[in-house]
């Protein structure tokens, strides 16, 4: 049972200003 697929996805954590980076790159299906 896949219920989110994913592709191309790059997600950026960082501990300065913002906690998250916004998600470049996406493609929900």
């Amino acid at each position: 049972m896949e219920i989110l697929r994913v592709e191309n996805l790059t997600k950026i954590y960082g501990s300065g200003e913002n906690m998250v980076k916004a998600l470049d790159d996406v493609s929900f299906s």
